[in-house]
């Protein structure tokens, strides 16, 4: 596909028209093939935007043609319940159990949203975080989850009392 201008005479007159031009072949020949009508070309402003107009046709083209079995489909990941286990923690109050823990409280409610949905060790949040989606500045480590831990043992008192 390329830009193409034409003059067109008319009475004493000529006007010029952009289009959009493609080259193929029938019986042997080489011809063309109008794609699209751009407009008049009265001054080098008009052929500056009609240029701008086939560039974005041909990456409009260029989308179109995607080619389906060449994407790659990640499985999706869970967010459902554990949206639904952090609206139920608002409204029992357990988020205030958790602000307590501070910036290790998003790997202690994993934790416990993992332990409910697919009990398995403390490695297994790693497992779990891979197939969920929960939005955290930091990944999980295990050296993470060891010092979580550390500190809701060193705060059971206080957190137990609350």
């Amino acid at each position: 596909m390329h830009l193409r201008v034409i003059s067109v005479k008319r009475g004493d007159s000529k006007y010029n028209y952009a289009q959009i031009v493609e080259r193929y072949k029938e019986n042997g020949k080489a011809k063309n093939r109008v794609i699209k009508h751009l407009g008049p070309v009265t001054n080098d402003n008009d052929l500056e935007r009609y240029r701008k107009m086939f560039a974005m046709e041909n990456q409009k083209e260029s989308i179109e043609k995607a080619d389906l079995r060449t994407l790659d489909i990640m499985p999706p990941k869970e967010y459902g319940m554990i949206y639904a286990a952090e609206i139920l923690c608002h409204d029992l109050g357990l988020d205030r159990i958790f602000d307590m823990l501070g910036d290790q409280s998003d790997i202690i409610f994993l934790s416990v949203i993992s332990r409910l949905m697919d009990p398995s060790s403390d490695f297994g949040l790693l497992r779990f975080v891979d197939k969920a989606h929960y939005p955290m500045e930091k990944g999980i480590r295990k050296d993470r989850i060891y010092s979580a831990l550390d500190k809701l043992i060193s705060m059971k008192d206080e957190i137990e009392s609350s």
